[in-house]
């Protein structure tokens, strides 16, 4: 029997009547009693399994990428509930990486998740810059590419604005 009908069966006289009168199915409660205890139990312990798998394999990729010498920037807004599943997810494995330069994880405070106010939107283009930046610095820069021309060349910076230093930077 369902557990549909054992909750409607709790609010009906016949049935308890039949309960205290000794003739009720006892075995089915029972059955219906232990299933409708251990469900909740057995559904947490697969969920349990399912998370770790995931967050196992996330970390793989994570690794896998980093392994490549991909440098990777995560963004998230303070308020994003994406954020708490990353951390979950990855925590040991982001706090490794970012220990070793490999991934950087940038928290944009009173953002929402699409970055809708334009100081939210000027705040994560200064967070991927910077990281461009970075990168560019860490690699020793190409010979002759500076800052802003690397800044222009991956999109992250306006083309009046990085044309303008680049061509300051030209001159002698």
């Amino acid at each position: 029997m369902s557990s549909t009908y054992w909750q409607a069966a709790v609010f009906k006289a016949n049935l308890w009547r039949k309960a205290i009168t000794g003739h009720a199915d006892y075995r089915a409660m029972a059955r219906w009693t232990i299933r409708a205890l251990a469900f909740p139990i057995r559904r947490k312990v697969t969920w349990k399994r399912v998370v770790a798998s995931r967050a196992q394999q996330a970390a793989a990729d994570l690794h896998a990428l980093t392994g490549r010498g991909v440098r990777l920037l995560f963004v998230y807004s303070a308020r994003d509930p994406g954020l708490d599943y990353f951390r979950v997810m990855l925590g040991n494995t982001l706090r490794t990486l970012s220990t070793e330069g490999k991934v950087q994880v940038e928290i944009i405070p009173e953002a929402d998740h699409t970055f809708t106010l334009l100081r939210n939107q000027d705040a994560l283009l200064h967070a991927m810059r910077t990281w461009v930046a970075a990168m560019v610095q860490d690699d020793g820069g190409e010979a002759g590419v500076t800052e802003h021309t690397a800044l222009w060349r991956s999109g992250l910076c306006g083309a009046d604005h990085c044309k303008s230093r680049i061509a300051q930077e030209a001159q002698p």
